[in-house]
């Protein structure tokens, strides 16, 4: 971040002096500066953006839940997973009948 707002600082100061070179009559100089005002943006952007923020040390990642406290109440009672000893009921279907009644949004018949 610090190079990236020197670079502007430079550019900031490069239109003046710019400014400067043409009115009295330094072209050369004057073109130098202009061109600098203009490629020193991009240049700092990039180098802005390529920073590797990675290896900075911002302390040990934790996970969300971690800092969250234990349930309370009739939430730490209530288990929402049944035992593994559960026993389900239901109807088992084992009709492979594929046709359709006549009112089918699919066949259209």
């Amino acid at each position: 971040m610090r190079s990236y707002l020197i670079a502007m600082g430079i550019r900031t100061l490069s239109f003046p002096v710019a400014i400067w070179a043409f009115v009295n009559h330094h072209l050369a100089i004057g073109w130098i500066f202009v061109v600098l005002a203009v490629v020193i943006p991009s240049v700092a952007v990039m180098l802005a953006n390529a920073v590797d923020h990675r290896g900075e040390s911002r302390g040990t990642p934790e996970s969300p839940v971690q800092g969250l406290a234990a349930p309370t109440g009739a939430a730490a009672r209530s288990d929402p997973a049944p035992p593994s000893s559960a026993v389900v009921s239901g109807e088992v279907v084992t009709s492979r009948d594929t046709t359709y009644p006549s009112s089918h949004p699919r066949t259209g018949r």
